[in-house]
């Protein structure tokens, strides 16, 4: 008999919208007018433009999430490089080797590494990819070993993710091994990831229509694919859990154990997705001594069917281009996959479209609701301020909403439509910030 609980969901009153008269946009009631009510006038479910940042957006370590709460991932725009077909780059990014991506600050590295790690995760191909972060906690100077070390947690909590989202009951062979192998990666993925696996074992509650994967922010991952909580799954993981707690079993975290008991659920090939090393306040050769014990041992990876991609800041690219030409022998059997990132108007353009479509709106732009004082498009100023830079343009339009809201909060500067002075207070604003 299942052991778990479903809920039913329930939803509060929707915000009141704002209405129109006679052509103006007036807040409900006259309240002060709020960015929900603006957005609502723009056709928007939820905003898109608040969180610009990718990791921020997902914000997938504060509370549970349904795979449809990632509509960023959804409308994932490519830049300008190999985007035949808008997909090239993530097409390239999922063959074997060492993928180098460069870019300055707020030019979607990250957005792209998750793009990756969703496709691989959407579309099963005998690929564990896992993301290994640097964060501000990062030792300078770490080594091989213990670099290892961090990436066997990470590897474990990953792998114990994609098991159970490519798990199908009947189908899915439940042998010793590999029940033994989940033992193994649920201690290597540390006592989150224990506890995640308690819970999913013996007492899940779920609301209307979610699988397991709402849980997944109890170990730091968004969701991609429904997980049903099906029997035959929780029964390896009650078996997994037996295993590892019986008399004179012991599991460590070691890396190769980690590495076989990947490999024995089915996954030939890992890659490493290597992220955040340019979020710390770092030089460039303090970020090149974190990375260089990683680089040095391409080769040892390879060797175990492991692919690391690099999503490193452009200041880095001398100094690796330099070190591959004085190391050749370092990467004889390996193909390296390199590229720097960068947008054109074209791709902006279908960033801020696709922004939209993320908040179900059917508009494109803002042209429209722009007073005629303006001399020229408000979307070409935009565009134009953004410099290339999807984060600058996204900060744009959001600190433009901010703007143009909190004036309208003042007696006597009603105003219907997004004025010039609006504009140069929201582009002042936005230069005053760190792009």
């Amino acid at each position: 008999m299942r052991r778990f609980t479903f809920r039913s969901s329930s939803s509060g009153d929707p915000t009141t919208a704002g209405e129109s008269h006679s052509g103006r946009i007036r807040p409900a009631n006259d309240s002060p007018y709020t960015r929900e009510q603006f957005l609502k006038v723009l056709g928007l479910e939820f905003d898109p433009f608040q969180l610009p940042v990718s990791e921020q957006e997902l914000a997938f370590t504060n509370r549970p999430q349904s795979i449809g709460d990632n509509r960023s991932l959804q409308y994932f725009v490519p830049p300008t490089q190999l985007s035949i077909g808008g997909d090239s780059l993530l097409q390239a990014l999922r063959q074997t080797g060492l993928g180098l991506i460069y870019g300055e600050y707020g030019m979607g590295k990250t957005s792209l590494r998750l793009a990756v790690e969703a496709r691989c995760r959407r579309e099963p191909d005998g690929t564990l990819v896992t993301s290994y972060l640097f964060g501000p906690s990062a030792r300078r100077g770490m080594s091989f070993a213990e670099h290892r070390r961090l990436l066997a947690k990470e590897m474990a909590i990953d792998a114990f993710v994609q098991i159970l989202e490519q798990f199908q009951p009947g189908t899915t062979a439940l042998t010793p091994g590999r029940v033994r192998a989940m033992a193994s990666l649920i201690t290597a993925g540390g006592p989150h990831l224990k506890r995640l696996a308690t819970r999913i074992a013996y007492d899940p509650v779920l609301e209307d229509g979610d699988g397991l994967e709402v849980y997944w922010h109890f170990v730091k991952r968004f969701a991609v694919r429904h997980v049903d909580p099906h029997d035959k799954l929780r029964e390896l993981l009650q078996q997994s859990l037996e295993v590892r707690e019986a008399p004179g079993n012991t599991f460590t975290n070691d890396w190769n154990r980690c590495v076989d008991a990947v490999k024995s659920w089915g996954f030939d090939r890992i890659f490493v997705l290597v992220d955040g090393i340019d979020n710390r306040q770092s030089s460039p050769e303090q970020m090149l001594a974190l990375l260089m014990p990683l680089l040095r041992k391409v080769s040892t990876l390879a060797e175990q069917s492991i692919s690391l991609k690099l999503f490193l800041p452009l200041v880095l690219k001398e100094s690796l281009d330099q070190f591959q030409s004085n190391q050749p022998e370092q990467f004889d059997d390996i193909h390296v996959f390199g590229v720097v990132l960068g947008w054109n108007r074209e791709a902006l353009r279908r960033l801020w479209e696709a922004r939209f479509r993320a908040g179900g709106s059917r508009r494109v732009g803002l042209d429209d609701l722009a007073s005629k004082d303006f001399d020229q498009s408000l979307d070409e100023l935009i565009f134009n301020a953004a410099q290339g830079s999807p984060r600058r343009l996204l900060q744009l339009v959001n600190t433009l909403i901010d703007v143009y809201v909190s004036r309208r909060y003042l007696p006597g500067l009603f105003e219907e439509l997004i004025t010039p002075d609006d504009w140069e207070q929201a582009l002042a604003k936005s230069d005053s910030l760190s792009i």
